[in-house]
Protein backbone atom coordinates (compact mmCIF):
# COMPACT_ATOMS: atom_id res chain seq x y z
CA UNK A 1 0.00 0.00 0.00
CA UNK A 2 1.01 3.07 0.26
CA UNK A 3 3.24 2.65 3.30
CA UNK A 4 5.28 0.52 1.12
CA UNK A 5 6.34 2.29 -1.96
CA UNK A 6 3.15 1.16 -4.36
CA UNK A 7 0.19 3.10 -3.01
CA UNK A 8 -1.30 6.24 -3.65
CA UNK A 9 -2.92 8.30 -1.76
CA UNK A 10 -6.27 8.06 -3.46
CA UNK A 11 -6.04 4.55 -2.79
CA UNK A 12 -5.64 5.00 0.76
CA UNK A 13 -9.11 7.12 0.50
CA UNK A 14 -10.78 5.01 -2.22
CA UNK A 15 -9.59 1.45 -1.41
CA UNK A 16 -12.16 -1.38 -1.65
CA UNK A 17 -9.94 -3.98 0.06
CA UNK A 18 -10.95 -4.69 3.59
CA UNK A 19 -7.85 -5.58 6.63
CA UNK A 20 -8.98 -8.60 7.95
CA UNK A 21 -7.77 -11.48 10.57
CA UNK A 22 -9.65 -14.38 10.98
CA UNK A 23 -11.44 -13.20 14.16
CA UNK A 24 -12.87 -10.04 12.36
CA UNK A 25 -13.61 -12.19 9.44
CA UNK A 26 -15.97 -14.63 11.99
CA UNK A 27 -17.44 -11.41 13.51
CA UNK A 28 -18.50 -9.42 9.80
CA UNK A 29 -19.74 -12.80 8.62
CA UNK A 30 -16.92 -12.65 5.64
CA UNK A 31 -14.80 -15.56 4.01
CA UNK A 32 -12.19 -16.59 5.88
CA UNK A 33 -8.77 -15.01 4.80
CA UNK A 34 -6.20 -17.53 3.23
CA UNK A 35 -3.22 -18.06 5.66
CA UNK A 36 -1.02 -15.19 5.55
CA UNK A 37 -3.78 -13.12 3.92
CA UNK A 38 -4.64 -9.87 5.40
CA UNK A 39 -6.85 -7.94 2.88
CA UNK A 40 -9.86 -9.15 1.51
CA UNK A 41 -12.66 -7.29 -1.35
CA UNK A 42 -15.04 -5.64 0.42
CA UNK A 43 -18.88 -6.98 -0.03
CA UNK A 44 -19.91 -6.04 3.56
CA UNK A 45 -20.90 -2.77 2.39
CA UNK A 46 -19.06 -1.67 -1.43
CA UNK A 47 -19.87 2.22 -0.02
CA UNK A 48 -17.49 2.05 2.88
CA UNK A 49 -14.22 1.89 1.54
CA UNK A 50 -10.64 3.61 2.07
CA UNK A 51 -8.87 3.94 5.73
CA UNK A 52 -11.99 5.73 7.34
CA UNK A 53 -14.45 2.90 6.60
CA UNK A 54 -12.11 0.18 7.99
CA UNK A 55 -13.44 -1.57 11.27
CA UNK A 56 -10.52 -0.47 13.29
CA UNK A 57 -10.89 3.43 12.26
CA UNK A 58 -15.13 3.40 13.36
CA UNK A 59 -13.55 1.39 16.34
CA UNK A 60 -10.95 3.52 17.17
CA UNK A 61 -13.75 6.59 16.79
CA UNK A 62 -16.27 5.17 18.55
CA UNK A 63 -18.12 4.38 21.68
CA UNK A 64 -18.69 1.16 23.53
CA UNK A 65 -22.79 2.04 23.28
CA UNK A 66 -22.49 3.96 20.51
CA UNK A 67 -21.25 5.71 17.67
CA UNK A 68 -18.84 8.62 17.90
CA UNK A 69 -19.88 11.38 15.35
CA UNK A 70 -18.35 14.13 17.34
CA UNK A 71 -14.84 12.41 17.66
CA UNK A 72 -14.96 11.61 14.26
CA UNK A 73 -15.67 14.71 13.39
CA UNK A 74 -12.78 16.23 15.55
CA UNK A 75 -10.03 13.84 14.12
CA UNK A 76 -11.22 14.84 9.92
CA UNK A 77 -11.31 18.36 10.84
CA UNK A 78 -7.72 18.14 12.06
CA UNK A 79 -6.02 15.19 10.73
CA UNK A 80 -7.68 15.29 7.43
CA UNK A 81 -8.62 18.88 7.05
CA UNK A 82 -5.55 20.36 9.08
CA UNK A 83 -7.93 22.95 10.92
CA UNK A 84 -7.79 23.75 14.85
CA UNK A 85 -10.57 22.52 17.18
CA UNK A 86 -10.06 23.85 20.30
CA UNK A 87 -11.42 21.37 23.12
CA UNK A 88 -14.30 22.11 24.73
CA UNK A 89 -14.38 24.67 27.67
CA UNK A 90 -13.77 23.29 30.96
CA UNK A 91 -17.46 24.78 32.10
CA UNK A 92 -19.28 23.11 29.67
CA UNK A 93 -21.11 19.67 30.50
CA UNK A 94 -19.95 17.03 28.13
CA UNK A 95 -22.36 14.34 29.32
CA UNK A 96 -24.61 13.13 26.47
CA UNK A 97 -28.01 12.41 27.17
CA UNK A 98 -29.34 8.78 27.89
CA UNK A 99 -29.40 6.75 24.50
CA UNK A 100 -32.63 5.64 25.34
CA UNK A 101 -34.14 8.92 25.20
CA UNK A 102 -33.46 9.76 21.60
CA UNK A 103 -34.24 7.42 17.99
CA UNK A 104 -30.99 8.46 16.47
CA UNK A 105 -27.53 9.32 17.38
CA UNK A 106 -27.69 12.52 15.09
CA UNK A 107 -30.68 13.34 17.14
CA UNK A 108 -28.61 12.52 20.36
CA UNK A 109 -25.30 14.48 19.78
CA UNK A 110 -27.60 17.20 18.00
CA UNK A 111 -29.23 17.72 21.06
CA UNK A 112 -26.00 18.14 23.19
CA UNK A 113 -24.84 20.42 20.87
CA UNK A 114 -27.01 22.71 19.40
CA UNK A 115 -26.98 25.36 21.98
CA UNK A 116 -24.58 27.50 23.66
CA UNK A 117 -20.92 27.47 23.59
CA UNK A 118 -21.16 24.53 21.54
CA UNK A 119 -23.08 25.53 19.01
CA UNK A 120 -20.48 27.44 17.12
CA UNK A 121 -17.75 24.41 16.74
CA UNK A 122 -20.45 21.97 16.40
CA UNK A 123 -21.44 23.05 13.03
CA UNK A 124 -18.39 22.06 11.75
CA UNK A 125 -17.72 19.14 13.34
CA UNK A 126 -20.82 17.17 13.67
CA UNK A 127 -21.77 16.83 9.56
CA UNK A 128 -18.14 15.16 9.36
CA UNK A 129 -18.85 12.96 11.79
CA UNK A 130 -22.47 12.06 10.97
CA UNK A 131 -20.88 11.38 7.87
CA UNK A 132 -19.91 7.69 9.20
CA UNK A 133 -23.37 6.59 10.71
CA UNK A 134 -24.12 4.45 8.16
CA UNK A 135 -21.87 2.06 9.50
Amino acid sequence: GLLWKTGTFSALLLSDRLAVNAALARKLKLPQPSPGATQLPRTDRPQRVGVMGQPAFLTAYGRFESSDPVHRGVFLLRQALCQDVPPPDASVNTTLPPVTDFKTTRDRFTTATIDGNCAGCHRRINPLGFSFENF
